[in-house]
């Protein structure tokens, strides 16, 4: 066997590390937004799903709100948001076990 051609016989692991990764950060960060945080514009503010890149590097965090849905809300929450990643990171490394803190990014879904 050449040094090019070397093949692992490990078995694949059955699910995908990101994905388990993203929803225990959703898990910690959805829990928190509705308990931990006193902020009044993220008080309609939730937590859609989280996203992972393959290399854990970036946690992509999806938000709704479920009241107000308008421009000028979403532009308050989104502020409010960004203003609360240091918290939002804070409660990642302190819930999900891993070696780096992900970095944040905040996106907003129109959810009906």
């Amino acid at each position: 066997m050449s040094h090019d051609t070397l093949k692992c016989d490990a078995p694949s692991l059955p699910y995908n590390r990101a994905e388990r990764v993203a929803s225990e950060v959703y898990q910690a960060i959805a829990e928190s937004l509705l308990t931990e945080v006193a902020d009044p514009r993220l008080k309609h503010a939730r937590l859609a799903r989280v996203v992972m890149t393959a290399d854990l590097g970036i946690a992509r965090l999806y938000f709704y709100l479920i009241e107000g849905n308008t421009p000028k809300n979403i532009q308050a929450a989104d502020k409010a948001l960004r203003r609360a990643a240091g918290f939002l990171k804070r409660i990642m490394n302190n819930t999900v076990q891993m070696k780096f803190t992900p970095d944040i990014e905040i996106y907003f879904e129109d959810i009906p």
